[in-house]
């Protein structure tokens, strides 16, 4: 495709009227008619001869380019030209609404007797997710400059959105993640722990409960069992991935919410020896990664997650306790991230929960919605229809209230969090009970 250039456009500007003054004057008109013959066949010869400038120029691109939401990105291109002519290039892409460009195009030189020259498409995505980019748009100017050849580059380049933990991270950072120490403190563990180290002769003290007997019995004298604070205990992050997680915090939703917040709680787990896992539902399970620990186990959970997105369903807790029930043995902290809101979800999770909440540890965690509160809480009413809201806010929070003590009986501990602390609860939960060894 050709279309013209703006030297094309300048030369029109000043010859067709010049043309067309000569033709009207007696005795000029045709040299004015022989120019314009000229200058046509000029534009015609430069037409024919850029047509097929950009056949031999090739656009490689790597497979994977990975970034953060709202992070400054640089989109590598390797720009080929086989024929190794000199030319100047224009390279731009088609990019969703939500992934800011810094321009819509890249202007570049190719020297003669180079084949290949480097540059960066600069964006920065404001949404986390999976992006194909399959086509790349080129433009060069025909070998008088007077059109612009455009034409397009397949490849094949999938950029992947990943959540921006910023924030979550400065949250953590002085208390939690070690950054020089700066908040962090030593803390005595209460109880012996439960977790088996050795055996050794009975001092006297030793609880009965400790002594082996068959070793005692073996030995011929007393031999008590010692144990040690266990070091690898298992949590799980439940993330529940339905309809109510559609709900918009500021820029983002609850589940770009929930997504952030269980990711920063994993570093904080594995920085603290734990094994971290991720169990991710709606309406059917989504994604099972079993608590494991490392970088690469880190990676594998951040990647069943960035591209997570809310359904249009109610959530099914009955086959997330089911499967939880069949797939984790071993003692677990389980934290769940939903919306306990709606009456008829808060029944069926009432309903689901003894299944599991005997053999683990379950934490609900909410985001605590603006206006449901204590009627008498917050400023003095002013007009009619605020009094009206301030009553259906209370009775949602009664509604809360009665689940949250209804949940104790089983063991559950639900909690209502602002959406820019939920980061700093989760860990300081974690961190009380690894403290206290209820696992």
């Amino acid at each position: 495709m050709i279309v013209p250039g703006k030297r094309l456009l300048t030369w029109a500007t000043v010859a067709v009227p010049v043309c067309a003054v000569g033709i009207l004057v007696d005795g000029a008109g045709v040299v004015a008619l022989a120019l314009c013959g000229i200058l046509v066949g000029i534009v015609v010869v430069d037409a024919v001869t850029g047509k097929g400038r950009l056949r031999s120029v090739v656009v490689n691109v790597p497979d994977i380019v990975r970034t953060s939401k709202e992070k400054e990105t640089e989109i590598p291109l390797q720009i080929v030209d086989r024929e190794m002519r000199g030319r100047r290039l224009a390279i731009g892409v088609q990019l969703p609404s939500h992934i800011l460009q810094d321009s819509e195009f890249v202007e570049t030189i190719l020297p003669a007797g180079h084949p290949a020259a480097r540059i960066a498409l600069r964006c920065r995505p404001q949404r986390r997710g999976s992006f194909k980019i399959e086509r790349f748009f080129i433009q060069t100017p025909s070998p008088m400059g007077l059109w612009d050849v455009r034409g397009s580059a397949k490849g094949s380049l999938e950029l992947r959105v990943y959540p921006n933990l910023r924030s979550e991270r400065r949250q953590l950072a002085a208390v939690f993640l070690r950054r020089g120490m700066a908040g962090i403190h030593a803390h005595r563990m209460i109880g012996k722990g439960r977790e088996f180290e050795k055996l050794r002769e009975y001092i006297m003290g030793d609880s009965f409960e400790d002594v082996h007997w068959k070793a005692t019995a073996k030995r011929g004298k007393p031999v008590t069992k010692v144990f040690q604070i266990e070091r690898t205990q298992e949590l799980y992050v439940v993330l529940d991935a339905s309809r109510m997680m559609a709900k918009p915090r500021g820029e983002a939703s609850t589940l770009d919410r929930y997504i952030s917040c269980a990711l920063a709680l994993g570093l904080v787990t594995q920085q603290q020896g734990d094994l971290f896992g991720m169990l991710t539902f709606s309406d059917k399970i989504h994604r099972f990664i079993r608590a494991g620990s490392g970088s690469l186990h880190y990676n594998a959970c951040r990647y069943a997650v960035y591209t997570l997105e809310p359904g249009l369903v109610n959530p099914d807790f009955d086959a997330v306790t089911s499967f939880i029930r069949l797939h984790m043995n071993r003692r677990a902290l389980l934290v769940f991230l939903t919306d306990l809101s709606d009456p008829l979800i808060a029944e069926g999770f009432l309903k689901s929960i003894p299944m599991i909440s005997r053999k683990h540890v379950v934490l609900v965690n909410m985001m605590k919605e603006p206006g449901v509160e204590e009627i008498f809480r917050g400023a003095e009413v002013g007009k009619v229809d605020d009094l009206y809201g301030r009553l259906a806010g209370h009775t949602l929070w009664c509604g809360i209230k009665e689940l949250e003590n209804k949940l104790r009986q089983y063991g559950v501990q639900m909690s209502q969090v602002e959406s820019p602390r939920m980061s700093t609860h989760l860990v300081s939960q974690y961190v009380s009970i690894k403290r206290r060894q209820l696992l």
